[in-house]
Formats: C-alpha cells, sequence, structure tokens
C-alpha cells in the first residue's frame, strides 16, 4: 500500500535526527527497512500557513516516493479579553444573521394564502415549508426582511474581520517545517 503521511517539526529541529526517526518510523510501519529516498529540505522562504505549504509540497513533488520538507508560518494560540470579547461579538452577530436565515417567513403571517411575486403563485401556507416557493424556488421573504439579513450579514462579517485582525496583530507567530514522507507498507 501506498502512504503519504505529514508531520510536523520545530524550525531548529536536528535535520539528521528527524530523517533517522522518521526512517524508524517508517521501518516498524512497513516492510521496506525506511525510506526509499532522503527527505529534502527546501530552505527558502517559508509558506504563509500550512494550507499553502501543503499545496507548495504538491507543486514540487517529483513523484516515486519523493520526501519534502518545507517552512510554514503558524500562529500560536493565546488568549486575553480583548480577544475573548471580540470572539463573543462574532458568535453574536453569526447567530443573529442565522436566526434571521433560518425564520420561516410565512409562519408569521396570519393568512392563509400567500403570493409568489415571481411566478404569481397563491400557495397555502398551511403547506408551505420554508421561504421559497415550491413552483418556482423564488424567495418568498419581503424586500424588507432581506434587507434585515444582508445587515446582519454585513455586520458578522466585519465581526470576523476584526477578530482575525486582531489575531493577526496580536499572535506570536512561530515558523515550523512540514515534512511530507511517502512509503510503501
Amino acid at each position: 500500500m501506498h502512504n503519504i503521511e505529514k508531520f510536523v517539526y520545530p524550525l531548529n529541529v536536528d535535520k539528521k535526527d528527524a530523517e533517522k526517526r522518521i526512517n524508524e518510523y517508517v521501518a516498524r510501519e512497513s516492510d521496506c527497512g525506511g525510506l526509499y529516498n532522503s527527505i529534502r529540505w527546501i530552505d527558502a522562504a517559508p509558506c504563509s500557513d500550512r494550507a499553502q505549504a501543503e499545496k507548495f509540497i504538491d507543486h514540487i513533488d517529483r513523484g516515486n516516493y519523493d520526501c519534502v520538507a518545507v517552512q510554514y508560518v503558524t500562529s500560536m494560540p493565546f488568549t486575553n479579553a480583548k480577544l475573548e470579547e471580540l470572539r463573543a461579538k462574532e458568535h453574536e452577530r453569526h447567530n443573529e444573521f442565522f436566526k434571521l436565515c433560518e425564520a420561516e417567513y410565512p409562519k408569521t403571517l396570519t393568512s392563509a394564502m400567500l403570493g409568489c411575486k415571481k411566478c404569481s403563485s397563491k400557495l397555502a401556507i398551511k403547506y408551505l415549508k420554508g421561504n421559497f416557493c415550491p413552483v418556482c424556488k423564488a424567495d418568498l421573504r419581503p424586500d424588507y426582511i432581506m434587507k434585515k439579513i444582508d445587515a446582519a450579514q454585513k455586520r458578522w462579517t466585519e465581526a470576523q474581520s476584526r477578530l482575525t485582525e486582531y489575531i493577526d496583530k496580536h499572535a506570536r507567530k512561530e515558523v515550523k517545517w512540514l515534512v511530507k514522507i511517502e512509503y510503501h507498507s
């Protein structure tokens, strides 16, 4: 079986020791006695995050059980009162937005029928499930509700942005190695 695995090491790792440990691991997991190829440690500018590092590895992978290590930047977890406040505000805005999105407009009406603006169908409210016309799939909610939803989404997006900016500005950054190995078992 062809195996691909990834390991994370600190930037100051002893590369020979890491490769030795990985070879021992592969020897235990397979019948081949170790890696087919030695690890290529790419000393280039670090990738901005792990996802970018994985894409970069895929791009430079030579195939044929190539083992590659690249650097990437990771944010160290932290917490403080301001961060918790921003997380709470983002969570509050998220809930506000989804509450508006999930509310079934037809259930709030007192009349028995609702007209679709798009296809002009007259719909019995007691049979409607959700906010969309079963005939043409148009949204049955009036414009004022759609504007409320758009405003709530904008507030949620702004809260997400403030949270992300705060984390990016205050989180301690650390560079690590992402090591991709391939072996046969």
